[in-house]
């Protein structure tokens, strides 16, 4: 009956896994399918924004994700990333806003978090029954963020003013439909 209750517990946690894979490669797909941004002046933050995040020679690319995405996101590694945006809408931000955005996602980038974040997320799918380990997966994610808003805080070397500034855009930014990328 142990072979049996191993046997469950290894298709669980396949299961589980081959449902992390798959919306890996469906979000790539998106994400290849989304048009790149080479100029104009989002673009020309964009620029500037590796600058702070020092990853000018790093070949990050900024792409239009439209209606795929209601706030900006990343997706890859230094090596091979992407800045997904909502072109339209942040077209409209004010400079210093657009820059706090894209420094913040450029970060996650930096810091390796999609891989990281992928593989905590596949130990937790094969630890599914572990409460414990989902728990530390969510707290990570957490300290991922907030290290990131101190990174844009310490980058911009913004003062209170900036630093409430940034508050209310990441307020503002919150949005009510939640998407699940890969390896968050």
């Amino acid at each position: 009956i142990s072979n049996c209750l191993f046997l469950l517990y290894l298709a669980g946690a396949l299961l589980l896994s081959a449902k992390q894979l798959r919306r890996f490669f469906q979000w790539r797909n998106r994400v290849r399918r989304c048009i790149a941004i080479t100029g104009g002046r989002v673009y020309d933050v964009f620029l500037e924004s590796k600058r702070f995040a020092k990853l000018e020679h790093r070949p990050v690319a900024l792409r239009d994700c439209g209606r795929l995405l209601p706030a900006a996101a990343c997706f890859g590694t230094p090596r091979r990333g992407t800045v997904l945006c909502p072109l339209e809408e942040y077209a409209a931000l004010p400079d210093a806003e657009l820059r706090m955005i894209l420094i913040h996602e450029l970060e996650h980038l930096r810091r390796y978090d999609n891989p990281v974040a992928f593989f905590l997320t596949m130990v937790a799918n094969l630890l599914y029954l572990n409460g414990f380990v989902r728990f530390l997966v969510g707290r990570w994610a957490a300290v991922a963020e907030l290290d990131c808003d101190e990174r844009v805080r310490s980058a911009l070397r913004l003062d209170r003013q900036g630093e409430a500034q940034y508050a209310e855009l990441l307020l503002a930014s919150q949005s009510d439909g939640r998407v699940a990328l890969p390896g968050c």
